[in-house]
């Protein structure tokens, strides 16, 4: 397979994974949660996600969710192009899921959907 087809089949995957996840959001979301770290404003107005968005501009757009592990807030930014499932995972302090320690595996299957920031242009 060339390096097209697999980018495009990657898309089509990536595409479908998270349309799936984002029908399962349950309703309230964010109003269940005392203080959220992340809201559809910090998409624009936080700094480090602000960069982190810029890095990955793609014309499809990203996938940006709020998740709940362990009792704590992670927000995911996943694009088309995304080679992991879950995307580019951080803390409520901006630190990257790969240098806080946790259980990539326990992370997937125990993590929460709070809510939904962003969603993909189809």
């Amino acid at each position: 397979m060339n390096r097209r087809k697999i980018q495009r089949t990657l898309g089509i995957t990536t595409l479908f994974v998270l349309s799936v996840m984002a029908a399962c959001v349950e309703d309230g979301g964010l109003e269940n949660i005392d203080q959220p770290c992340f809201t559809k404003e910090s998409l624009e107005t936080v700094p480090w996600i602000v960069d982190e968005l810029k890095l990955h501009q793609d014309p499809m757009g990203h996938y940006v969710a709020v998740y709940i592990y362990d009792g704590q807030q992670f927000l995911g930014i996943s694009h088309p192009t995304d080679c992991t499932p879950i995307g580019h995972v951080f803390n409520c302090m901006g630190v990257p899921f790969d240098s806080l320690g946790i259980d990539y595996r326990d992370f997937q299957d125990n993590r929460k959907l709070a809510a939904v920031l962003a969603t993909l242009k189809y």
